[in-house]
């Protein structure tokens, strides 16, 4: 799944639109300089792994972009110091799912629980697809959350 740029959080349309005007860009200062982005901006797209077409994996993405925020058309390009990141790990499969999730609002290979589906399965958790066939229990299978409530009750609070 492929999402526009402007569905990444704190982009909007108006930004979007700069960036895609823009394009191409040389690396991630270009895009910085030209385009405007704050170091907000540019940490979310890092998270969302926008910047994998400059060769960047999210995590040297975010190590670059507190550097490259630095970066503005008032000040003199190519000078970004600290922008290279050291050699970081790898984020797992768990780590990329919320990340997306964190940034996008999706995760678009599935939500971050299919990584704890085997544990709930152990603990007895039902999975939504399965509650029209699940048999009633008569209760709350979680002490503070009633399966009718429209809001989530506080932590604590018994089941009604």
């Amino acid at each position: 799944m492929r999402l526009g740029i402007g569905s990444v959080r704190g982009v909007g349309d108006e930004l979007a639109e700069r960036i895609a005007a823009g394009r191409p860009y040389a690396d991630m200062e270009d895009l910085a300089r030209r385009a405007g982005a704050s170091l907000d901006v540019l940490e979310a797209l890092s998270t969302a792994g926008a910047f994998g077409c400059f060769g960047l994996d999210r995590r040297e993405a975010l190590w670059a972009a507190g550097a490259v925020a630095q970066s503005r058309p008032d000040r003199l390009a190519g000078v970004v110091t600290g922008a290279s990141a050291p050699s970081l790990p790898g984020m797992a499969p768990s780590e990329e799912a919320a990340a997306d999730l964190w940034a996008t609002g999706v995760s678009p290979e599935g939500h971050p629980t299919r990584f704890l589906r085997s544990t709930l399965d152990q603990l007895g958790v039902v999975p939504a697809s399965s509650l029209a066939t699940a048999p009633s229990t008569g209760g709350c299978s979680s002490p503070g959350w009633s399966p009718t409530a429209s809001a989530r009750p506080p932590p604590g609070a018994p089941c009604s």
